[in-house]
């Protein structure tokens, strides 16, 4: 029993040990967070500390910064305000050489204007004629100036007043070019509208008085021509020359109203066919071939002609007598054959039932082209005046715009 309860005795000395052993480590844990706490207290509020000195700093050197910043953009400004009144003291003194310059050189070009104008006239006498119907100074005033001022001489060397870039001759000489072609253009308009707007007698008074009329419009015409994709002058040149091979013992008297250059007699006159007499009217003779008349008083008897041939010709608000003429003319059964721009005739049913009002008889009408439309007929009787008079249909102008 004694070993028992000494060996007892021993198990409790050895737990409490054990224990107190547990409380001393659990003690001494404690004992050693503690401080470290206080170490991380302290720790947080150097760095705190520090944080702040160098935020300090970094805010110390913003300002400075910002006040060298300042300064730079005083000092800066300051020297952009001195080299820029430098620069406008600069301009000053070369804007005053400039325009002496410039003064005498305008003395001298204003000396030599009435020269240059008279130089200018002389290599264009074409294109300073002004229409006697139609006069517009001021425009033309302007132009003149802008070819004097265009002009280059040994006074004015840089072209335009005032200009310090040399032009060269070449672009000059363009520009020369361009405005003759546009006096070209808006003469043949006029001429156009003229012709289309006015009786047939007033127009021919105009081109007798001053030929060269007649050249300045045909060279517009002719450009014209150019652009479209068929010209109605050629279908009738194939036709006539269909008929006189086909029909070589019978001899075709053909009358071209308003022929132009009369281009179907020299088509004719090339070829080698010889059963034919072409008559060709305008309003200027232009060459062997043409006799110059009013197209509503031709110098033919009655009853002479086997085909009479309208090509784009019926300009003029008298086309009425136009068509009367032919009639008298025309042999019976004779061919009258017209070509028109589309856009002239609003109704073509209407401008049929004026031509037969006249002595015709429909044949036969051609719209294939986009352009013109063409239309045959056939004289059956002679024109009645009281028919005549009663006729109400106009044709529409064909007005070239500007483009």
């Amino acid at each position: 029993m004694d070993a028992k309860v000494g060996n007892n005795k021993k198990k409790r000395t050895q737990k409490r040990k054990r224990s107190s052993s547990k409380i001393n480590k659990d003690n001494e844990e404690v004992k050693s967070l503690k401080p470290v706490k206080k170490k991380k207290k302290l720790n947080n509020n150097k760095e705190s500390i520090h944080n702040q000195k160098v935020l300090n700093n970094k805010s110390n050197n913003n300002k400075k910064n910002k006040d060298n910043i300042s300064n730079n953009n005083n000092n800066n400004s300051n020297n952009n305000k001195r080299k820029n009144r430098k620069r406008k003291r600069k301009n000053k003194k070369n804007n005053r050489d400039n325009s002496d310059l410039n003064s005498q050189n305008n003395n001298d070009f204003r000396n030599n204007n009435m020269e240059s104008k008279i130089e200018i006239e002389r290599d264009e006498n074409e294109i300073e004629r002004v229409l006697p119907f139609q006069r517009n100074k001021t425009s033309r005033k302007n132009l003149m100036n802008r070819k004097i001022t265009n002009k280059r001489n040994d006074n004015n060397p840089f072209g335009k007043k005032g200009s310090s870039r040399k032009t060269p001759q070449k672009k000059n000489n363009f520009k020369k070019k361009n405005n003759v072609n546009r006096l070209k253009g808006s003469y043949f308009r006029m001429l156009n509208e003229q012709l289309y707007t006015n009786k047939s007698n007033l127009s021919f008074d105009l081109f007798q008085k001053d030929p060269s009329l007649f050249d300045m419009y045909h060279e517009g015409f002719s450009s014209q021509v150019e652009k479209w994709p068929v010209n109605p002058v050629d279908i009738f040149i194939k036709f006539l020359k269909k008929q006189l091979t086909q029909l070589p013992e019978r001899h075709l008297n053909i009358g071209d109203f308003g022929c132009g250059e009369a281009i179907i007699a020299k088509a004719l006159d090339n070829s080698n066919l010889e059963n034919y007499t072409i008559h060709s009217f305008d309003l200027v003779a232009v060459n062997k071939y043409i006799t110059a008349c009013d197209v509503k008083n031709v110098p033919l008897d009655d009853g002479c002609l086997d085909y009479a041939i309208f090509s784009l010709a019926l300009m003029g608000t008298n086309w009425i007598d136009f068509i009367k003429e032919a009639n008298r003319v025309l042999k019976q059964d004779g061919c009258l054959k017209i070509a028109e721009v589309k856009s002239r005739i609003d109704d073509n049913e209407r401008f049929v039932e004026a031509l037969e009002s006249l002595g015709f008889e429909y044949q036969n009408k051609d719209e294939e082209n986009k352009m013109f439309i063409l239309f045959d007929l056939k004289k059956i009787k002679n024109t009645n005046e009281e028919e005549c008079n009663e006729i109400d249909f106009t044709l529409q102008p064909c007005i070239y715009k500007r483009r």
